[in-house]
């Protein structure tokens, strides 16, 4: 068998997902010199925005820009989560907001869920959507009793039995078979699904109702009004009445928007297809996503073609929030979700790793996803998923179409619409900081796993300060 360095080594250094992208009907014509609303990013929040705009008012004229293409950040290269879940607790949004503003909200983000399915549905969106639930293993005692508080605490927002339960006996159950678990829980209100068929199936439907999309066009500078872009090599502007900033990891490239949203690395491998036999073994039939409930993020799907796509975190931040394409692979943190992969499903030892890849995403500083809508400036801006913005993206861009119409929504009425997240530290402290606390989450994760036992000081420097 070979090393898990080897099999990343001899994989395409390129996203799994990239190999079902069809050219868009895109234009080469110039870049429009004047629009309603200017969207910047061609993702899943910039499109869901364009979109909605267009539903609610088909007389505007809508652009996308983007300085690389459609789908070329996270909304093209993620783990294809769509779910229900949420960046941050329920507790503390209880502790800020009250509780029934707790209770409202995990409801809108299980609505959101249902509606953003139903949507897709009307679209004829064909991305590999199978809504097959989540299962949160726990691989050792402390993750075991980390499940068992986090039951608890949905419990107090409303979850019942159908939405969250927890399983004690994996052997006897229908769900997919994680090596060493001593249970799990799960929900029903995840689907998996092909990120880049998603977000080419979401521009093909803004095109289809006259939305403008302009690839090869970074924004350099916008402001009230005004949006400068380079676009093929040639400067050009855009005069409009809105500007909407979808760039979520890529948000960092703005001068003015440095410390708004860290570009926190995520990498991913991909295994050849598993045989039938293999498939069975696993009782992976429902196409459940997996991960487990120690500190650091693991995530995993089984494709529409039986592939294994594995991700998680684990790679440094690096100094200025500087993002580069070099960055998306390093093979000592793909080597080492190979050696995850392997230790979750001991099967794949003998699979070759196809694909490698990564990217950065947007991670606020207090990881709440947030909606702004400024009337005075005319400036729209929406992200902070922290991952999970599959789903999330949608809810975002219908507030934001929504907020620009002013037209009103029941979101537009919680927290995240109008939230204002703290900046982050300013270098070196940023940098420090995070790499510190990143090796803090490693290292707590491998006593957990080693000792059975947590390690409270650590535990409560992570909780404190990230």
């Amino acid at each position: 068998m070979k090393s898990a360095r080897a099999l990343v080594r001899a994989a395409e250094p390129a996203p799994l997902w990239a190999t079902a992208r069809r050219p868009l009907q895109t234009t080469d014509r110039p870049v429009p010199r004047r629009s309603d609303v200017v969207v910047i990013g061609a993702g899943y929040t910039g499109l869901w925005t364009a979109l909605y705009l267009k539903r609610l008012n088909p007389a505007l004229d809508v652009v996308v820009v983007d300085a690389e293409g459609v789908g070329h950040g996270a909304s093209g290269r993620n783990g294809g989560w769509c779910s229900a879940l949420l960046p941050f607790t329920l507790t503390d949004i209880a502790r800020q907001h009250g509780h029934q503003t707790a209770v409202d909200m995990r409801l809108c983000a299980l609505n959101n869920f249902n509606d953003m399915r139903t949507v897709l549905s009307g679209l004829a969106i064909e991305c590999d959507y199978v809504s097959g639930g989540t299962l949160t293993v726990a691989r050792n005692r402390i993750q075991a009793l980390r499940l068992e508080h986090e039951l608890s605490e949905a419990r107090l927002f409303g979850a019942s039995d159908s939405d969250l339960r927890l399983l004690s006996d994996l052997s006897s159950s229908q769900h997919v078979h994680v090596s060493s678990t001593e249970g799990a829980l799960f929900t029903p209100h995840c689907a998996a699904l092909h990120p880049r068929k998603l977000v080419d199936g979401l521009a093909r439907a803004c095109l289809k109702l006259g939305v403008v999309i302009c690839e090869r066009s970074r924004v350099e500078h916008f402001t009230t009004g005004h949006v400068e872009i380079l676009h093929d090599d040639h400067r050009t502007s855009i005069s409009c009445q809105w500007v909407v900033r979808a760039t979520e990891g890529y948000t960092a490239r703005f001068r003015d928007s440095r410390r708004t949203l860290l570009p926190l690395y995520s990498f991913m491998v991909a295994t050849e297809p598993l045989n039938e036999a293999n498939v069975q073994d696993l009782r992976w039939t429902k196409r459940e996503t997996v991960h487990d409930a120690r500190n650091g993020v693991v995530y995993a799907q089984l494709t529409a073609d039986n592939r294994i796509a594995f991700g998680g975190r684990g790679a440094p931040y690096h100094y200025g929030s500087r993002i580069r394409d070099s960055f998306d692979f390093d093979d000592s943190v793909h080597a080492s979700l190979v050696e995850t992969l392997h230790d979750f499903f001991p099967v794949t030892r003998d699979l070759a790793i196809t694909h490698r890849w990564g990217g950065p995403l947007g991670v606020p500083r207090d990881w709440r996803n947030f909606v702004r809508v400024d009337e005075n400036r005319r400036v729209a801006t929406g992200g902070g998923y922290s991952g999970d913005g599959v789903s999330l993206a949608h809810l975002t861009g219908r507030m934001i179409a929504h907020a620009i119409t002013r037209q009103p929504h029941a979101d537009l009425t919680l927290p995240w619409f109008g939230h204002e997240n703290p900046t982050w530290e300013p270098e070196p402290l940023r940098w420090l900081g995070v790499n510190t606390l990143r090796l803090l989450v490693d290292s707590i994760d491998e006593t957990e796993q080693r000792r059975c036992r947590s390690s409270r000081i650590r535990s409560t420097v992570v909780d404190r300060f990230f």
